[in-house]
């Protein structure tokens, strides 16, 4: 019978291949147990044409002089506001939401910690308008819905 002779190149080479094998079948396990996320969100830098300046303002008798709803195929990112004043949307105060990113500078305050960039997210077809004499200006962007 005749010994047989390993050429050790070929044998790294078989091992190497075995690995990828081995590591490639791994992450098609792993893939499959978590899924790729179905939704779309955005990531990156935001265009210019999204952009936009929001500004609400309410009389002392409660007419509302200037107000906003968010279009129906967006959402509004809020990035910066500026008042000291109760934001509503659809009636309910969310200034909780947004005192995270409230700056009064603008209004001679002192200014306040914007919170490492956090953002309130207002949802599509919401109304937002400005407490009893008050007025408040939203600076953010309208995202797309996906």
């Amino acid at each position: 019978m005749k010994p047989i002779t390993l050429h050790p190149l070929s044998v790294l080479f078989g091992l190497a291949l075995a690995g990828v094998l081995v590591v490639v079948s791994a992450a098609q396990g792993t893939r499959d147990k978590f899924p790729l996320p179905k939704e779309v969100h955005f990531v990156g830098e935001v265009p210019a044409e999204w952009w936009t300046l929001v500004e609400l303002n309410t009389s002392s008798d409660g007419t509302t002089l200037n107000s906003f709803t968010v279009p129906l195929d967006r959402y509004f990112v809020v990035t910066l506001m500026q008042s000291n004043n109760v934001v509503l949307a659809n009636g309910q105060s969310i200034s909780g939401l947004l005192y995270p990113v409230t700056i009064n500078a603008l209004s001679g305050g002192s200014p306040l910690p914007d919170r490492n960039g956090t953002h309130a997210v207002v949802p599509p077809g919401t109304l937002l308008t400005a407490s009893n004499n008050s007025f408040a200006q939203l600076w953010g962007y309208l995202e797309p819905r996906n």
